[in-house]
């Protein structure tokens, strides 16, 4: 699988490539709603706020290349 180049998520730059990307490796880790269109929708940016839950207290409903998990 490639790596995003640019933030997928809420107010972020949502790069078709990127966002297919990120809607894979959601529905692969238990999004099955999330449709691989290229957009970030509702249903996407739902889908990556529950993702982050699972590791941040507050998450950002951002994914951005590079970042580090953050327990917290």
């Amino acid at each position: 699988m490639r790596n995003i180049r640019h933030s997928v998520g809420r107010n972020a730059v949502n790069n078709r490539q990127d966002v297919i990307i990120v809607q894979s490796l959601l529905k692969r880790h238990g999004a099955s709603y999330v449709d691989v269109d290229g957009i970030c929708g509702p249903l996407t940016k739902k889908a990556i706020i529950e993702f982050q839950s699972k590791f941040y207290t507050h998450p950002d409903g951002v994914i951005t290349p590079g970042k580090k998990l953050q327990y917290t």
